[in-house]
């Protein structure tokens, strides 16, 4: 990369300084194979341990990219149907507001359901057992829509915690088993996981800033399974190489194909446009463009956790960023660092 390594690195490091995060980890990628990975700054203010390649973070809302991989490998199974209402599927599913029957798969994933998006995370009330993302959705009765299924774009973290139930009733798995067998297994993603109870001695840790406007460590770590679907996925930057080199591909990993590439094309196309920002919403993906390259991709916002990530398939680039800090914007680190790569003046 010559040059402009160094233009990426400076960037990051000025980036780093000046909004106080405490580590960053970004990994480039070309259809192969990593172009670009580095760590940068430190995994906690205590330990001062620094960030590597292989240290893990909370992926955060990047986790719904896998969601929507996962109904789309079971609607080439035939086992959904995306123009279908979500209760043909989950026929003990209901909520106060009888709009919700009309709710179809499709519109869950593009977040046009008119589904609001959940208030009370229960952080601090975890649950750990496989029947807790059952009992969440089952929990939701009182609940009313922003509007009427198909109408308008509000995002919604309660919608995909519904398709991560449905892939379980449908695979007859547990969501996180479905995800690892599926998904994670095939593209040999060693150090992910959705079951992270445990947490590695690798995992960043998450940073805030308290009232006086110092870092400090969060005292909430964003897991509970009740959520799982997301946005509770913990990666690296070995292992989101192989999720951005999929992508890239179209499915194809190695030789392994996890998904069609008819299935991105409905992914890719836009469902509707998003009101008040230049980007539009696909099925799962966000759609943007940035000069003349369209990119697919994903933010991720938790407590203590901030990422970002994107593909630009015609140009075959694929860019991850990760921070264990809150409210910056590794989103601009990632745009940035696609106009460096890509000699954008």
């Amino acid at each position: 990369m010559g040059n402009r390594e160094k233009q990426l690195e400076d960037y990051i490091e000025k980036t780093m300084f000046y909004q106080d995060i405490p580590g960053v980890a970004m990994v480039i990628t070309d259809k192969n194979k990593i172009i670009y990975s580095k760590g940068f700054g430190i995994t906690d203010i205590l330990s001062k341990k620094p960030v590597t390649e292989k240290t893990i973070f909370h992926m955060a809302s990047i986790t719904k990219l896998f969601v929507a991989t996962a109904i789309m490998q079971l609607v080439e199974k035939e086992k959904i149907d995306l123009h279908k209402p979500v209760t043909h599927y989950l026929t003990h599913f209901s909520i106060e507001d009888k709009r919700y029957k009309k709710i179809t798969v499709l519109q869950m994933l593009s977040h046009t359901s008119g589904i609001p998006d959940c208030e009370d995370y229960g952080w601090d009330r975890p649950e750990y057992d496989d029947e807790a993302l059952k009992r969440y959705i089952t929990g939701l009765k009182d609940i009313h829509l922003i509007s009427d299924p198909g109408k308008e774009f509000h995002y919604s973290n309660i919608a995909y915690e519904i398709l991560g139930y449905l892939i379980e009733v449908v695979s007859d798995m547990t969501f996180e088993d479905y995800i690892k067998k599926h998904i994670i297994e095939p593209l040999e993603m060693e150090d992910s996981t959705l079951l992270s109870r445990s947490q590695s001695d690798e995992m960043a840790k998450p940073h805030s800033k308290n009232q006086d406007k110092k870092v400090v460590l969060s005292q909430v770590f964003p897991y509970n399974r009740r959520h799982a679907p997301s946005s509770t996925l913990t990666s690296n930057l070995v292992d989101m190489s192989k999720w951005a080199i999929v992508n890239l591909n179209r499915g194809v990993f190695q030789g392994k194909k996890i998904l069609g590439e008819s299935s991105y094309r409905l992914m890719w196309s836009p469902t509707m446009n998003i009101k008040g920002e230049e980007q539009k919403i696909g099925l799962g993906w966000f759609l943007s463009k940035q000069g003349q390259y369209d990119i697919k991709g994903h933010e991720g916002s938790d407590i203590g956790f901030r990422t970002s990530f994107g593909v630009i398939p015609e140009q075959s680039l694929g860019i991850g960023v990760f921070a264990n800090m809150d409210n910056v914007s590794t989103r601009r680190i990632m745009r940035a660092a696609f106009d460096i790569i890509l000699g954008v003046e």
